[in-house]
């Protein structure tokens, strides 16, 4: 889903010197939340010349950042999935489903995949 997981090469400059590196990254990387961005800190995938940065690093302004974005479960939520679906009726215009107790709608925290949603993809692509 994402092609924007390619490393991203940061070269900081003289005005980010004293500030937070979590901060000054996710002003630069503003399409990543500044919490995702604390985790790939925490998990070691942003260097700093080279070495494994640490989240409460203080930057000097002339440092050349790496990050490795990773992908999150919810990247990928809306994906089809093969389910057994005990559908009662169907035609062009509705879809009569029989849902199990249990069976979670739509993907949520938790529940990323697997979900009601995800086999109605798989049924019916055009969804």
């Amino acid at each position: 889903m994402f092609d924007d997981l390619a490393p991203i090469h940061l070269e900081l400059t003289p005005d980010a010197c004293g500030h937070r590196l979590d901060k000054v990254i996710s002003k630069l990387v503003p399409q990543y939340s500044r919490s995702r961005l604390q985790l790939w800190l925490e998990a070691g995938f942003v260097t700093v010349d080279g070495k494994v940065a640490k989240r409460n690093m203080t930057a000097y302004g002339d440092e050349k950042i790496v990050i490795l974005p990773q992908s999150a479960p919810e990247d990928e939520a809306f994906k089809s999935e093969a389910m057994e679906l005990n559908i009662v009726h169907e035609d062009e215009h509705i879809i009569v489903i029989n849902k199990p107790a249990g069976l979670v709608v739509h993907p949520g925290p938790g529940n990323w995949s697997g979900t009601l949603l995800n086999g109605l993809l798989h049924h019916c692509p055009q969804l």
